[in-house]
């Protein structure tokens, strides 16, 4: 008997289950939202159950993981205004997923909490498959919440669950990079604007190509009106067309000092150096990317699988299993600390001024 055919689209299989997420109950949601804390009641496991009304979902969820390529089909012509509604949907189905995780480590489903636990992860890689960054620290959070939730109950896996989750760990497919990202994020932004002021000629309609860094509606408070912008660069199509196209050398640089070894520290000095060499362009503060943030996020998100993988060898063997473990950028060793009823490993990495850690044995 043949297998069946892997499914070559994952998108395909998500969108059904991202019009269940948007017709979802606010009570619904809320109870999704507060995965880690709600109360494994009634109505929590009814959102959950393979008998609730949402019973399809996980069928989905699960198939979507075993495809082969996902295509979101997005509209790249559409530059800084591309729309990226599936991600709100994404992350509620995640949170979904962990809400499910929690309720396998309760009931001692060992190899469906893993199983469950490969879907939330992959769904996140595949909501990333575009490297956007804003969608690459989507995924990120996805990912952090998935590894929160298996690690609830690490401790209570069995021998054969714990070995195939190391297994599902190391498998996990490879995906796009910094240096992918950062090159997207060029041709979407400034190549994109211009193109746009180059075809427009003489008389550009400037909110509509960039409305979407100053003075439009939805702007962060305190973003300098778009018209100021224009002055700052002139006044005309090309000084605004020169002040972008001296924008573009810092993504081929930054591109270069993702793709080098350095520890978090040493990043952020030559990040920051890269970014002050463009502070006089009135554009680069709307335009160019927060790169020392982008790049803990991704570290931090490489730290938290190898913690995972740390946690599963001290479940197995002890605490000295730690020792055979570094986080895979500062490469400094990860601290064991028991706690009342498990443990956590804590890394030197650092995302938000806090240490990457990871809890293990706090499930209820």
């Amino acid at each position: 008997m043949t297998s069946p055919e892997k499914p070559k689209n994952a998108a395909l299989e998500y969108w059904p289950l991202f019009a269940v997420m948007e017709a979802m109950p606010e009570a619904d949601v809320k109870i999704i939202e507060d995965w880690r804390h709600v109360p494994l009641d009634e109505k929590a496991v009814g959102l959950i159950s393979t008998d609730g009304q949402y019973r399809t979902s996980f069928q989905y969820l699960h198939t979507g993981a075993q495809a082969v390529d996902c295509d979101w089909g997005l509209d790249f012509s559409q530059g800084p205004f591309l729309l990226l509604r599936y991600l709100n949907y994404g992350n509620r189905l995640g949170r979904r997923g962990c809400l499910r995780i929690r309720y396998d480590l309760q009931q001692k489903h060992s190899a469906a909490a893993v199983e469950d636990t490969r879907d939330v992860l992959m769904l996140a890689r595949n909501l990333a498959h575009d490297p956007l960054i804003i969608v690459r620290l989507v995924r990120f959070g996805i990912e952090r919440e998935a590894i929160d939730a298996i690690g609830m109950g690490l401790d209570r896996l069995d021998a054969e669950s714990l070995k195939q989750l190391t297994t599902m760990l190391d498998g996990l497919p490879p995906t796009a990079t910094e240096a992918d990202a950062l090159k997207l994020e060029s041709q979407v932004i400034p190549d994109w604007a211009i193109g746009k002021i180059t075809a427009a000629g003489a008389h550009p309609d400037w909110v509509s190509i960039l409305g979407f860094i100053s003075g439009a509606e939805g702007n962060p408070p305190g973003a300098e009106p778009l018209d100021t912008l224009i002055k700052s660069a002139g006044g005309t199509p090309d000084g605004v067309l020169s002040a972008l196209r001296n924008l573009l050398p810092y993504y081929d640089e930054a591109e270069k000092l993702v793709a080098r070894p350095a520890t978090q520290d040493e990043f952020r000095q030559k990040a920051d150096a890269l970014r002050h060499r463009f502070d006089a362009n009135p554009f680069a503060k709307g335009i160019l990317p927060n790169l020392p943030a982008a790049h803990d996020a991704e570290v931090a998100a490489e730290t938290r699988i190898v913690l995972l993988k740390a946690a599963v060898a001290v479940v197995q063997r002890g605490p000295d299993a730690v020792k055979d473990f570094q986080d895979p950028v500062n490469h400094q060793p990860i601290t064991y600390k028991k706690t009342g009823d498990g443990f956590q490993l804590v890394s030197k990495v650092l995302h938000r001024n806090e240490p990457v850690t990871l809890t293990v044995g706090q499930g209820k």
